[in-house]
């Protein structure tokens, strides 16, 4: 075996658990940042937009653990479960807050937003993140996400 490099799992370099898609940020930030700029800052657009960032990040330790950015990034990033927990968890509270003190205009955009964003994470999960319909999907999301910035204005 000579040449030959042996690399056990327990000396690999966890990866970072950021998304790698970098059109992805300019789905997600350009939205926001139009959404914001109309609608102003008031409570309900920015615990949406911490929302939807968390859930935006949290694809990344998702597809590391289901494997898909590699077998040795599931098994070097044992953090990624963590993660993932964190900012789901991060979503949830700060998408629930928004939503109860919506008006029933945001709660139906905020409904509407969760069903794609369910969508997104199972394409994600099925392998189908880099599809045209999950592109599709995803940026409808965002459009929903950053409604209620307007909505509240």
């Amino acid at each position: 075996m000579s040449g030959t490099t042996i690399q056990t799992v327990g000396t690999a370099t966890p990866v970072r658990l950021h998304p790698k898609e970098h059109g992805a940020y300019a789905i997600v930030g350009i939205p926001l940042v139009v959404a914001l700029t109309i609608g102003g800052l008031n409570s309900v657009a920015v615990l949406t937009v911490i929302a939807t960032i968390a859930g935006f990040v949290a694809n990344e330790p998702l597809m590391v653990l289901l494997g898909r950015r590699g077998e040795r990034a599931r098994l070097s990033t044992p953090s990624a479960l963590f993660m993932l927990e964190l900012l789901l968890l991060t979503t949830v509270l700060f998408g629930s807050t928004a939503f109860w003190l919506g008006s029933e205009r945001v709660q139906a955009a905020l409904i509407a937003c969760t069903f794609f964003a369910a969508a997104g994470f199972a394409m994600s999960a099925a392998g189908w993140q880099r599809t045209f319909i999950a592109q599709v999907t995803g940026i409808i999301r965002h459009v929903l996400d950053v409604s209620p910035a307007r909505l509240e204005s």
